[in-house]
């Protein structure tokens, strides 16, 4: 047993509570691969971003293409649990003791629903995605709805006008061939704009578009 093994396990032993937090890589030896591995999700080529192929805007785009990317590598249905699930489930805690750490994390100032749908949402709108976008990854977190508008209010319009005159200043490169015009507002469909803000944008980039 090496000292680190030994820091931990007595550690276990005199502990009257513990709170687990943990991640996909809990799940790997179960044969269900993480993200950021070697032979991750995040490490393996798409056409696009698993993040975006399992958001709700792409599959609303793009539906076949979500589901093969679904079937393909989000079913493991020969996984079994590992000596780390068990062994969680074996210290499982009720639910009342689990609503009893929550509320002093919260005393504490650790969870502040607002305050992380406000990061969710920069976080997204400063990469350089719309609105749909950001109100699908504030569902996927489990955000509360009611908390979803006051978050959103933090990205103005002339962020999201930035944003899109961005992408197609890069993508375009100063092209009016309506292919690549097609692809692009295609892409910004994706990142999860609405067709006003894409052809608003479209304009100022000198394409006469039509409603």
């Amino acid at each position: 047993m090496t000292d680190a093994v030994k820091i931990l396990k007595d550690w276990i032993t005199e502990s009257n509570n513990i709170v687990f937090f943990g991640g996909a890589g809990v799940s790997t030896e179960s044969g269900i691969p993480d993200f950021r591995s070697t032979d991750g999700l995040y490490n393996q080529e798409y056409d696009y971003p698993p993040e975006t192929i399992l958001s709700h805007s792409f599959y609303e785009v793009n539906p076949e293409e979500f589901f093969r990317f679904y079937r393909n590598k989000m079913l493991y249905l020969d996984a079994q649990p590992n000596a780390a699930h068990k062994k969680l489930a074996e210290w499982e805690a009720s639910h009342e003791e689990a609503e009893a750490v929550c509320d002093r994390m919260e005393e504490l100032g650790y969870l502040n629903e607002a305050e992380y749908a406000g990061r969710i949402v920069r976080h997204f709108a400063a990469k350089g995605f719309g609105e749909r976008k950001l109100r699908d990854e504030l569902y996927r977190r489990g955000v509360p709805r009611e908390l979803w508008d006051e978050a959103l209010e933090q990205i103005e319009e002339e962020d999201n006008a930035c944003a899109i005159d961005a992408f197609l200043e890069k993508k375009l490169k100063g092209s009016h061939d309506p292919k690549d015009v097609k692809r692009a507002s295609d892409a910004l469909a994706r990142r999860g704009f609405r067709w006003p803000e894409i052809r608003d944008a479209l304009r100022r980039y000198g394409m006469e578009v039509y409603d």
